[in-house]
């Protein structure tokens, strides 16, 4: 889980990275507010939260502890080497997720239906957790789960929140939703 958390705050700079198109080195240097040439914990909460990502300060040293070298700061080199790293892992976590989605997508419709997310399920481990009685997960929970995994920013075409369930699954929302919660449901 805590890899996957991690990976969820990597995923969310590299996102800010996109959107303004500054360089990782620029947003390194924007978030050292005091100029030492290393992150501090308060450094990386604020540059955090000024991209939408709260932490607490126990979510912070998590996130420190599993990028750098056991000191609570990151200096500029561990900070973007994690960053790259995560950058190719992200280009092969989606590589995935579009081989299954095409392989699982077997009416050729470009979404996913509950039969087919079944399915897919099973592929990614998950049917043990979908069969067990004793699960909180349901398929009907799964895909709700996945298709909530949108972008904060994402709204409908009339301008509202997306958020109401269509019971179709989308190649973008499987993908988002694998590279923020769905690592955290596959076995180890």
């Amino acid at each position: 889980q805590r890899r996957v958390f991690a990976a969820t705050v990597l995923g969310r700079i590299c996102d800010h990275v996109k959107k303004t198109r500054s360089s990782m080195v620029q947003l390194f240097a924007h978030m050292d507010s005091d100029g030492s040439g290393n992150l501090d914990m308060l450094e990386l909460q604020e540059a955090l939260r000024c991209i939408g990502q709260e932490l607490n300060e126990m979510e912070v040293k998590e996130v420190i502890s599993e990028l750098g070298t056991g000191h609570e700061s990151l200096s500029p080199h561990q900070f973007l080497d994690k960053l790259r790293e995560y950058e190719k892992e992200r280009e092969r976590d989606s590589e995935k997720c579009a081989r299954l989605f095409a392989q699982f997508d077997a009416d050729g419709s470009g979404e996913l239906d509950p039969q087919e997310v079944y399915k897919l399920s099973l592929e990614m481990g998950l049917g043990a957790l979908l069969d067990d009685d004793t699960s909180e997960l349901t398929l009907d929970k799964l895909i709700a789960n996945i298709e909530s995994a949108r972008d904060d920013d994402e709204e409908t075409e009339d301008g509202g929140d997306a958020e109401e369930s269509d019971g179709l699954v989308s190649f973008d929302e499987l993908l988002r939703w694998y590279l923020t919660d769905g690592r955290s449901y596959l076995p180890p």
